[in-house]
């Protein structure tokens, strides 16, 4: 459950990032610029969405299928890669996921949040040394994560 909520902030990020390129110098507010441009979503954003709105919906199948198709649009598109490691995550395709979060990593080496759960699954597949360095990594650079790995060091 916590990993849906998630989407949501990522809906919210994608939209207030779709807010914030209007202000600049290149979208254009007069009358005479009537193109729908300065308003519809990129591809991969609308897939994206597409794709958060099934997560939520529970269809993490239909999910995946739609962050296959943002990332094929966008193979830098972070939150479509972690959004699909989270729905595989669910699902129990944890290889999967471990290999979506890999890629949120490389693309982002300061997502706490792909560290954290990257850094869980590893440890869950017995891939200790780096499990743990990987949690402690995101823990140091979101301490509000250190809570959840104290319980999920208790735990097990």
């Amino acid at each position: 459950m916590r990993a849906v909520r998630h989407s949501t902030l990522y809906r919210a990020m994608a939209a207030a990032l779709a807010a914030a390129i209007c202000l600049l110098p290149s979208c254009s507010n007069d009358a005479s610029d009537s193109s729908p441009t300065a308003t519809t979503l990129n591809p991969a954003d609308a897939l994206f969405n597409a794709g958060v709105e099934r997560q939520d919906a529970g269809d993490l199948e239909g999910a995946i299928a739609r962050y296959d198709q943002a990332i094929a649009a966008d193979a830098t598109y972070v939150a479509a890669w972690y959004n699909r490691a989270v729905a595989k995550q669910n699902l129990g395709r944890d290889a999967d996921a471990v290999v979506d979060y890999r890629k949120v990593v490389e693309l982002d080496p300061k997502n706490a949040r792909a560290l954290y759960n990257l850094g869980n699954l590893l440890v869950a597949q017995g891939v200790t040394d780096e499990g743990v360095q990987l949690v402690r990594r995101a823990t140091e650079l979101d301490p509000s994560l250190r809570g959840d790995a104290a319980a999920s060091s208790t735990s097990g």
